[in-house]
């Protein structure tokens, strides 16, 4: 079922980038954030089943993930650079070798692939999980700090957009709870620790609505999504597969990536963006599909003969 899901979280982000969103607030910013702990969750299922093999864990964990994210991202990175060379858009070798590298992509302005940089945060967690996976201590101690700072950016003492969001000190505390709904044997403390984070996350979102806390950047839409987000994960986590669950799973990674560069053209030649939903989405998914059996089905197979 975590297929599905990741299937509709990639349109939800699409929609609201062509203008689909509620006036209350961006859609897209609260699927980005059930996007965060769902990859909390399986990060730590992968390094789990590492640990069960005793062998190379951490280069393994990362050899997994670069042949996951990076061959998809390279060959949608070289279209969006096709675009911008086609109309001498702002193209420079020095920022396509930034974009390549993806990590800074969340502190690089206006990086060629908009949505890169949620991609880059995702990438760090990649980076850091590994060593916290069994250090507890470090694991409950950066979830701490990352509330902190995520608290002090929602009453305004840190830039709501950078530290609630866009940054990954703000955000680790997600990841993690993702990770802590996705380990096998539990404590009392951690039963209860993501459904607390969901339930804090429902008040505080109220008392923002309500005007207790002034509102700005996306705190309610990530409140929403950390309140959706562990309940959601906790109710799929038992679900049984069912039928092209593992292909829409990895076709949302390509429709995430691609869509923002049909936006690109239309708006290039004046199309009004906002009235072509249908269409902007019929051709994402149709690049999905055919790099899916195309390409990423080839990887995946490999990636996975390799674990």
């Amino acid at each position: 079922m975590f297929g599905y899901l990741r299937f509709i979280l990639a349109n939800i982000v699409l929609l609201s980038h062509t203008g689909l969103s509620p006036e209350w607030g961006n859609l897209g910013a609260t699927s980005v954030t059930i996007f965060y702990m769902l990859s909390g969750f399986v990060i730590t299922n992968i390094l789990n089943k590492f640990s069960q093999k005793k062998e190379r864990i951490i280069d393994n964990f990362y050899i997994d993930r670069v042949l996951r994210i990076f061959p998809l991202y390279i060959i949608t990175l070289i279209l969006y650079s096709i675009y911008f060379l086609n109309f001498d858009l702002n193209f420079s070798i020095i920022s396509f070798l930034q974009n390549l590298i993806l990590i800074p992509c969340n502190y690089i302005k206006d990086p060629m692939i908009p949505v890169s940089w949620s991609l880059a945060l995702e990438f760090q967690m990649f980076i850091i999980m590994p060593f916290i996976h069994k250090n507890r201590v470090l694991f409950y101690m950066l979830g701490f700090i990352s509330i902190i700072i995520f608290f002090m950016s929602n009453l305004s003492y840190l830039d709501k957009f950078s530290w609630g969001y866009y940054k990954l000190p703000g955000v680790i505390f997600i990841f993690l709870t993702g990770s802590i709904i996705a380990q096998p044997k539990k404590n009392i403390i951690e039963i209860c620790l993501p459904v607390s984070i969901s339930l804090i996350s429902c008040v505080g979102l109220l008392l923002i609505e309500l005007g207790f806390i002034e509102r700005g950047g996306f705190q309610s839409e990530v409140l929403l999504g950390t309140s959706l987000g562990v309940p959601l994960i906790m109710l799929l986590k038992g679900s049984k597969k069912l039928i092209f669950n593992s292909e829409l799973g990895s076709m949302s990674y390509s429709i995430f990536l691609i869509h923002y560069l049909f936006i690109f053209i239309f708006k290039r030649y004046n199309l009004n963006y906002f009235s072509y939903n249908l269409l902007i989405f019929s051709l994402s998914l149709f690049f999905s599909i055919m790099i899916y059996y195309l390409i990423e089905k080839r990887i995946t197979n490999w990636r996975l003969n390799l674990n």
